[in-house]
């Protein structure tokens, strides 16, 4: 089991080992760059919105249900598939449903 774990510490390790051979160095791992060459371009962030708040309610209906009854697990479904319908509507508009 010892030889297992290190094996299994092992192959992450010289996975990343390998892949940041490959990398060129970034602006903040360099000692003479500058703050403007690790800027980059700002993007829109996202509004805020009502769907994950929706989604988390449905989410804790479906698992009331494993306590409560199955009934309870039909109405905590439509309201997850409700949040994953709006959040996908909402980011494919750009703004607020």
């Amino acid at each position: 089991m010892l030889v297992g774990t290190i094996l299994l510490g092992i192959v992450p390790g010289s996975y990343y080992f390998w892949w940041s051979r490959r990398m060129k160095p970034r602006p903040e791992d360099r000692p003479d760059a500058a703050i403007e060459d690790g800027s980059g371009t700002i993007a829109a962030f996202p509004s805020s919105s009502v769907w994950p708040f929706v989604l988390g309610m449905g989410l804790l209906l479906v698992m009331l249900s494993i306590v409560f009854g199955l009934w309870l697990m039909w109405p905590g479904l439509s309201l997850v598939v409700s949040a994953a319908v709006g959040v996908t509507v909402e980011s494919r508009r750009g703004g607020s449903v």
